[in-house]
């Protein structure tokens, strides 16, 4: 009862402190055809990099100014048509790399990412759709975990 008196008349100093966390810049190669045609915008890239801005990544032009490199690589292929529906697959491969040492943060794919639409084209674009909520659930958060 006596120990439990005087440790009730202590007080314990109390320190506070801000910690800044400056996210690294990031340089994105991307490589993103539709049954061997550039997408431009119509890729997962813009979503890549607004997923990832949103989590406090900076983006620059040169390789040379970032400490993460990201290089994308998605391409459609023909699935097949039935009834008048055609199908086509979408296979994402990224690489998230360590500029100064080359060493390889994390890695991965999705791949056969179904699309379906009246034409082979459209089935494609289909997929890149279909492959922005995949970007958002599942490969930006692996990323994120193999970095923190």
């Amino acid at each position: 009862m006596l120990v439990k008196a005087l440790l009730a008349n202590l007080t314990v100093p109390e320190v506070r402190t801000t910690i800044d966390v400056v996210m690294p810049k990031v340089h994105m190669r991307a490589s993103e055809t539709n049954l061997g045609v550039p997408v431009g915008d119509a890729g997962i890239a813009t979503v890549v990099r607004e997923e990832m801005t949103k989590r406090g990544f900076r983006f620059v032009d040169r390789a040379q100014e970032a400490e993460l490199l990201l290089t994308l690589n998605t391409s459609t292929r023909q699935g097949g048509e039935a009834s008048g529906f055609f199908t086509a697959f979408l296979d994402v491969n990224y690489a998230l790399r360590d500029r100064k040492t080359g060493d390889v943060v994390h890695e991965g794919g999705k791949q056969a990412i179904k699309g379906v639409q009246l034409a082979y084209e459209k089935a494609g674009l289909d997929a890149y759709k279909k492959a922005a909520s995949d970007v958002r659930k599942e490969i930006i958060p692996a990323m994120m975990n193999s970095l923190f």
